[in-house]
């Protein structure tokens, strides 16, 4: 395998920036004289770099020191630069690749890996997919969790992505719109993005010149949602905008063809609709809903449809559910024409959106709405009396207190939905040890080429075990 020796040598020396795939807030630089070494990939770690050991001197005397290595393969031998150290180890380049995997292969993305958007484009499909499912049931196994029923996996793949989040920077008479370079603040542009869907690819390339109509100097994030009306914008500038830069960013997104335009200026709790084309739209079931600007969607249509399927498997029983961290109705929504009555709780403003459209459905009467901080008041156990199948879908720190008064109400059934599998461990422990199975649990890809993972995973309560 050597033979491709000076090759890659030549293409890992040309990146200017080190890869960021952990967080390095806490790193501390090491001196550029640090030697060079030699060093073979053992595994990858739970955030995707490679990770070895090896022989280097630090403070003065040598040390057998843990390296991770973005962009690196298992069983690869590598010629590696030191770039810095934290308690965790020493975080290393690649100089020049020796022996190379076999599921490695050729990056699809031009700018990879200069671009933070994805990890994994060096790898095969099924090697990545493989990774990525072993990672998963590794930690549930080392969590002592195990499903009575492993689902296959859902896969999305390139050209999937439906929401994502830019940042821009608009400097003289060049406006770049795009993902943030590994461990710098260049940004790549992301018109010509492989993960994004064509629709957002080519909003992106049309917005270069929106992008002028900002001042000088602006910097800050773009967030773009596909629905099923067309695209929603929601940017967030560092600085204030004044009305004229507004208005004309206004005339421009009309121009664009986006379905709606807003921005969230510094110091505001809530987005400011600047441009409205037609009434945006996303329709799940028999609801037609106005999303609030910048919502939260899943990052899939795939995964969405992945998603309200195992949730709906989850319920079929049930006739009473509580949709917990139910933002604008994704899982529940769909359910409403089947009989089911839905507790909808969320603190964010989108539950708002959620009634309405529930409202306007004629489902207003089978829909009971809170809108509260579920981690500081959870739906408490007396409120929860009756409900058949809880759902819960809880940002990434998952939702221990909502899981206690869950358990403290015997609910028979759970389908939770969990974007880090670490915080999902804890509250199924939680569940588990309070009696519960967790009959099935599907692993759903969302994030093609990442190391992040989605699942749902059903729990039914055992009296046995319970009593």
């Amino acid at each position: 395998m050597a033979h491709n020796r000076r090759h890659a040598s030549n293409k890992f020396r040309k990146r200017k920036t080190a890869p960021k795939t952990r967080s390095h807030s806490a790193e501390k630089k090491l001196p550029r004289n640090t030697p060079d070494i030699n060093c073979v990939i053992n595994h990858l770690g739970a955030r995707g770099d490679g990770i070895a050991e090896a022989e280097m001197v630090l403070d003065y005397r040598p040390q057998t020191i843990r390296l991770f290595v973005p962009d690196s393969l298992p069983h690869e031998t590598l010629k590696v630069k030191p770039i810095s150290r934290s308690s965790d180890g020493v975080r290393a380049d690649i100089i020049e690749l020796i022996t190379q995997s076999p599921d490695r292969k050729e990056p699809s993305c031009k700018v990879f890996p200069a671009c933070g958007g994805c990890q994994f484009q060096h790898m095969e499909t099924s090697a990545y997919r493989r990774w990525k499912e072993n990672a998963l049931y590794d930690l549930l196994e080392n969590a002592a969790i195990s499903p009575v029923e492993k689902r296959p996996a859902i896969w999305t793949g390139p050209g999937s992505r439906r929401r994502v989040a830019l940042s821009f920077r608009r400097t003289g008479d060049t406006f770049i719109l795009g993902f943030l370079g590994r461990a710098s603040q260049f940004i790549q542009p992301a018109s010509s993005c492989t993960i994004m869907l064509p629709e957002l690819s080519k909003v992106a390339l049309s917005l270069q010149e929106w992008g002028l109509h900002l001042p000088s100097g602006s910097t800050g994030q773009c967030q773009l949602n596909l629905l099923d009306s067309g695209v929603d914008i929601l940017l967030l500038p560092q600085d204030k905008l004044d009305h004229d830069v507004l208005s004309s960013l206004a005339h421009e997104t009309a121009m664009v063809g986006c379905q709606r335009l807003s921005v969230l200026q510094p110091g505001d709790v809530d987005p400011y609709l600047i441009y409205a084309g037609g009434e945006a739209i996303v329709r799940w079931g028999d609801l037609s809903l106005t999303p609030p600007s910048g919502a939260f969607l899943q990052s899939t249509l795939t995964g969405e449809a992945a998603l309200q399927d195992a949730v709906a498997d989850c319920v079929k029983e049930a006739h009473s559910i509580a949709d917990i961290f139910c933002g604008c109705g994704t899982l529940s929504a769909p359910l409403l024409n089947k009989g089911k009555t839905v507790l909808a709780a969320d603190n964010a403003s989108s539950v708002t959106h959620f009634q309405k459209a529930a409202n306007k459905a004629g489902y207003g009467h089978e829909v009971t709405f809170v809108r509260r901080n579920l981690f500081d008041a959870p739906l408490r156990a007396d409120e929860l009396a009756g409900i058949d199948c809880a759902i819960i879908d809880p940002p990434r720190a998952g939702a221990s207190a909502q899981i206690t008064e869950i358990v403290k109400a015997r609910l028979p059934i759970i389908a939770m939905i969990s974007c880090n599998p670490y915080s999902f461990c804890r509250d199924a422990q939680q569940l588990l040890g309070a009696g519960y199975v967790c009959d099935w649990l599907q692993m759903i890809d969302q994030f093609h080429l990442t190391p992040h993972t989605e699942l749902v995973a059903r729990f039914s309560r055992d009296d046995k075990k319970a009593a």
